[in-house]
């Protein structure tokens, strides 16, 4: 299985995602894709990154406390 994390804070990561899923679907590989929010303060990406939890094999997870980017990866890993 191919796992793909995805740490995100304050970008809008719908196209970038959608494509990851297309690409994976596609290959006929079996995959997971999980997107961590490190507490975004943008509410506006935070709505239009919820719309990749639709996606098939596709996980968003939002923080309620920003760690940084070590933290989040850290996370992820975990």
């Amino acid at each position: 299985m191919l796992s793909i994390l995805l740490p995100v804070y304050n970008c809008n990561c719908v196209a970038l995602v959608t494509e990851l899923q297309r690409q994976c679907t596609e290959c006929g590989t079996d995959f997971e894709i999980i997107a961590a929010d490190d507490c975004s303060s943008v509410a506006s990406y935070i709505e239009h990154n919820l719309r990749i939890e639709r996606l098939d094999g596709v996980h968003y997870i939002t923080r309620k406390q920003n760690v940084g980017r070590s933290a989040i990866r850290n996370f992820l890993i975990s």
